[in-house]
């Protein structure tokens, strides 16, 4: 009878085990010799809204650079989307009982706390390490910061003439200052599947996005309908052709606005094939969104149209621009002076920085 080989150890030290599945090198440990030894994982702890998440990733990076190589990241659902396509989280985790139990039953070299919502403050605190960073809970349930790093971001939350006025730290900056470190520049994460085929059926380089979007939290940061075609008309004038884009709220808009401008829309669609829109297209015009995000994240030349919320906090990577309505900030989701406030800004001021920024469309 013929016996059988011994199974050897595996070596739960090496940053390419999985355990529930088969190593990332495809190899079992007593047949490997690519082993890697694990030196120090890190837990991120950061929910809210996509465009938010996505402003967050450039750290990603940097924590890679500085020997972090095991890094997780709890997040909510509505950010699971846009963290699924960052090259650099090694495990995603969407809030819920394993994500409080990863917390309470993993060791971590260091936990980034990075969001102010009462569950992500929870896992924080909870989670083992004894290097924290970022926001902290109290026992009374107030809010506070584990170390002097995050003073600045926590200020940043009770002092209205400090964020809409004095600031003039990006987000990317806020976020690297309370992890410990400097910024230099570091960019979004942004992965784009590969699609078989371009969204838009027009010649690359030809396309200006015309983003309407802007979510039901905030309808004080749409530009009005009006203001919108009168940019799409401009545009018909040049070799550019104008394609309005947009969420699921904005499904039936898309349409309407499109048929008023005498332009073309596309429907609401994956992320993927969102951010394949803008990395394909000459410019994207938007309010302040998502899809201003991924279209810096994609490296498309941006205009961002600005009023209620202030755009001292965008890193825009040298690729846009915002410009800035004169009758704000006011950091109102919903106010009594809009539109008024967003007709501010002029179709034809937005035309004239746009083509700044794209020049001649390629042929």
């Amino acid at each position: 009878m013929k016996s059988e080989a011994p199974f050897g150890r595996p070596n739960l030290d090496c940053a390419h085990y999985r355990g529930e599945f088969p190593c990332v090198k495809r190899k079992v440990c007593w047949d490997c010799d690519e082993f890697s030894p694990l030196r120090r994982r890190a837990l991120i702890v950061k929910f809210g809204a996509p465009g938010d998440a996505l402003r967050t990733t450039p750290v990603l990076s940097r924590l890679r650079a500085e020997g972090y190589d095991d890094i997780t990241w709890i997040c909510d659902k509505a950010s699971r989307e846009v963290l699924s396509l960052a090259r650099n989280i090694d495990r995603l985790v969407v809030f819920g009982p394993e994500a409080m139990a990863l917390a309470m039953t993993e060791d971590f070299d260091t936990v980034f706390s990075l969001d102010k919502a009462p569950e992500a403050l929870a896992i924080a605190m909870l989670a083992r390490s004894d290097d924290k960073r970022g926001f902290a809970r109290m026992k009374s349930g107030r809010l506070t910061v584990f170390d002097e790093n995050s003073n600045y971001a926590l200020r940043l939350g009770i002092d209205d003439d400090l964020k809409f006025r004095e600031n003039r730290k990006t987000v990317p900056e806020i976020i690297f200052e309370m992890a410990g470190f400097d910024y230099a520049g570091e960019e979004y994460e942004l992965e784009i599947p590969s699609l078989s085929s371009a969204p838009v059926n027009a010649p690359r380089g030809r396309v200006i996005a015309l983003n309407i979007g802007v979510g039901p939290r905030w309808p004080s940061k749409a530009w009005p309908d009006d203001c919108w075609i009168e940019l799409a008309g401009l545009l018909r004038r040049t070799e550019f052709r104008p394609v309005f884009v947009g969420g699921e709220s904005e499904r039936d808009l898309l349409e309407n606005y499109a048929g008023r401008a005498g332009a073309q829309s596309l429907p609401p669609a994956s992320l993927g094939i969102f951010a394949e829109t803008l990395a394909t297209s000459a410019g994207v015009v938007t309010c302040d969104s998502l899809a201003m995000h991924v279209a810096l994240a994609v490296k498309t030349p941006t205009i961002g149209l600005f009023c209620s919320t202030t755009p001292a906090e965008i890193e825009w990577f040298g690729r846009g621009e915002a410009i800035r309505s004169g009758k704000g900030p006011c950091y109102q989701g919903a106010c009594s002076r809009w539109p008024g406030c967003m007709r501010d800004i002029r179709p034809e001021a937005v035309m004239e920085r746009l083509m700044q920024r794209v020049g001649t469309p390629a042929r």
